[in-house]
């Protein structure tokens, strides 16, 4: 029924948050590729207060809680450990304090951190400002990963994202837009509610036409393979990673 598109004409569905859409089109326009930006999340602020975190270091994984700690005006007066080089911007940009560690993705930098203190004869404590949806365990990664028993993190979720649902035709136009691209998925939480607006719509043939990348295997496990013309995963978890796989299509 549907007819594969030439290469210059592929292209990649977003499907984040606004901002977030804004800054992966940036990076794929680079590359040659037309996006599609379809914003189906919103960045909230959890309310919750930030009282204390640890002398240690705080951990940073998403330019996310950059724009709540910003829009609270906080300051961090603690060495910064974070993920990707857009995190480190933001965190420069908006002055929030000095960033001592950036690392590609969540599994590596929690090995620079055990590598630096697990020798350490006294406890480390970091503070972890993240948001609900938490990918990475890195008390899990201390403690059963590497049995180290003086490292902990303690978790503090200052930001969520809530689903949210375009007006029927937005959606509509946009999917079928990318008849024969390219969809891509960040998350469990944005992927299956992605899914759900594709079985609430009636869009299933035209997904089923695009080939899906994942940042994680996680994340591909709740791709819906019956929508889908393929599934790859990211070999490591960065987007660079999964544009990677784009750029090797055939």
């Amino acid at each position: 029924m549907f007819q594969r598109l030439e290469f210059a004409d592929l292209k990649i569905l977003l499907t984040r948050t606004a901002e977030q859409n804004k800054q992966s089109a940036k990076r794929l326009k680079v590359l040659g590729y037309e996006t599609v930006c379809l914003a189906l999340g919103k960045v909230l602020d959890t309310g919750l207060a930030i009282n204390k975190i640890s002398n240690d270091g705080v951990i940073i994984t998403s330019a996310n809680t950059v724009k709540i700690l910003a829009e609270r005006k906080f300051a961090i007066a603690c060495p910064i450990f974070v993920v990707g080089e857009r995190t480190q911007q933001a965190v420069e940009k908006f002055d929030l304090g000095t960033v001592k560690h950036v690392a590609p993705n969540a599994k590596s930098l929690a090995e620079y951190l055990f590598s630096t203190h697990a020798h350490s004869h006294a406890h480390v404590r970091f503070s972890y400002l993240a948001g609900e949806e938490i990918a990475f365990d890195f008390n899990e990664y201390f403690d059963l990963a590497t049995g180290s028993k003086n490292i902990f993190v303690d978790v503090l979720e200052v930001y969520k994202i809530v689903r949210i649902e375009p007006e029927r035709t937005v959606l509509n136009d946009s999917v079928k837009s990318c008849l024969n691209g390219v969809q891509l998925h960040y998350s469990v939480a944005s992927a299956d509610h992605f899914f759900k607006l594709i079985r609430k719509y009636d869009l299933e043939n035209v997904s089923k036409t695009m080939c899906a990348v994942a940042i994680s295997n996680k994340t591909s496990h709740s791709v819906d393979f019956s929508l889908v013309k393929s599934v790859q995963n990211a070999k490591i978890e960065t987007e660079a990673s999964m544009f990677e796989i784009i750029q090797h299509m055939p």
